[in-house]
């Protein structure tokens, strides 16, 4: 229609009638009009006259029609609006939901060391009483028992002498480590090596006892072995603890990323969700410190940080690294002090994840946020300026019905 008005007088007899309560009559005239607001068409206005449509009435009807195709357009732009919000709420409340649960792993996370560190000091307070509890007990060369102490004893189950002095060695070591250890006897007989190390030995019960052992050969005047005299520590519950510590460690190890680092932040130990999430390989990563991993923009603010870490106190929060291939990745994780045996701080850890998805989401939802409030804005003037038009229409309809 090319945007323009389609005026008709001659109207075949069979196109249209005008119906009244009285009958029906053809029309004099058609006045087909396009609904275009913005150069797009929405649609098509359609006039039948019983009298001729005079120039004044089609300027009239023609505005009309400018301001239907404009709220017709103002409806697409609400109801368009609308979906994208409802879409921006669906994306916040799922990167919402994110954080949360990423909020809960950082917990899980803090909880896990908290029972690292109370494991490893009940772990302290046994080995500083087992130095003080050795388990001693003497044996012949041929391997028959000749005295035991009374932590040998209590250990192992038994509770007298008679018990245990004539047995031979085979009876407190375990079925499946004594063909290894029959060895290690054999040499220990004729004068051999002494032999340091963990042993699993057996009680009376059959249970499992794990000791620190040292077997060491006592000779006689003559130079030859007289007895072999065995020493050893309880280290049952450290050897459970040890297990367990093990298994919380690797799966910390698995699920997250881990950087062990010196006071003055050179990179000592990592693993290798590190190397997958920077790119470098491992001698590029044992160059760097962790000064060359943080952005340039925050290392002014981490420097800070830093300080407060080596001097004891931990902190946790978002950092914006630098990666091989000159990109950047998101970490979220914790910076704890290591301790020494003295309480100086040694090393730092750091434990933490790759949060580079959820922050590129956080990141696109506040564009897309800037986006529906200039949306929004134009909006808002769209209804001004079209409650504007409509008052003006209706001023110049009421002018004209006065002339």
């Amino acid at each position: 229609m090319k945007e323009k008005s389609i005026y008709i007088t001659r109207i075949p007899d069979s196109y249209v009638k005008i119906t009244s309560g009285l009958g029906l009559t053809n029309p004099k005239c058609i006045l087909i009009t396009p609904l275009i607001s913005n150069d797009e068409l929405y649609g098509v206005l359609e006039i039948a006259s019983l009298e001729l449509i005079k120039e004044y009435e089609i300027n009239f009807v023609e505005r009309v029609a400018e301001t239907i195709a404009s709220t017709i357009s103002s409806v697409r732009t609400n109801v368009k609006t609308a979906r994208l919000l409802s879409e921006s709420r669906e994306r916040a409340q799922a990167i919402s939901s994110q954080e949360e649960e990423m909020r809960q792993n950082m917990e899980e996370l803090q909880a896990t060391q908290e029972e690292l560190a109370r494991q490893a000091e009940r772990f302290v307070k046994l080995e500083n009483t087992v130095n003080h509890t050795m388990i001693r007990a003497d044996y012949n060369p041929d391997g028959i028992l000749l005295y035991a102490n009374t932590k040998f004893l209590s250990k192992l189950e038994y509770t007298s002498n008679s018990d245990v002095e004539g047995k031979h060695i085979n009876m407190f070591i375990g079925e499946k480590d004594r063909e290894w250890f029959s060895e290690i006897w054999k040499n220990l007989s004729k004068g051999g090596r002494h032999f340091e190390g963990y042993m699993k030995h057996s009680t009376k019960s059959g249970k499992d006892l794990w000791t620190m052992a040292t077997y060491t050969c006592i000779r006689g005047e003559d130079g030859n072995v007289e007895r072999v005299l065995f020493l050893a520590l309880d280290t049952t519950e450290q050897k459970k603890l040890s297990l367990r510590l093990e298994g919380i460690v690797d799966a910390v190890d698995k699920s997250n990323i881990k950087i062990e680092l010196s006071s003055n932040g050179n990179i000592i130990d990592f693993n290798e969700n590190l190397i997958f999430s920077t790119g470098y390989d491992d001698k590029e990563i044992r160059n760097l410190t962790i000064f060359d991993l943080i952005d340039k923009i925050e290392l002014d603010n981490f420097s800070n940080k830093w300080e407060t870490v080596v001097r004891g106190i931990g902190f946790q929060g978002q950092f914006k690294i630098g990666t091989k291939n000159n990109s950047h990745k998101w970490f979220r994780g914790a910076f704890s002090a290591v301790y020494d045996m003295y309480g100086d701080v040694t090393r730092v850890l750091f434990i933490g994840h790759d949060i580079t998805n959820e922050k590129q989401m956080e990141i696109e939802l506040r564009s897309q946020t800037d986006i529906l409030k200039k949306q929004e804005k134009l909006l808002r003037e769209s209804e001004k300026e079209l409650s504007k038009k409509l008052r003006e229409a209706r001023l110049e309809m009421q002018n004209q019905f006065k002339e």
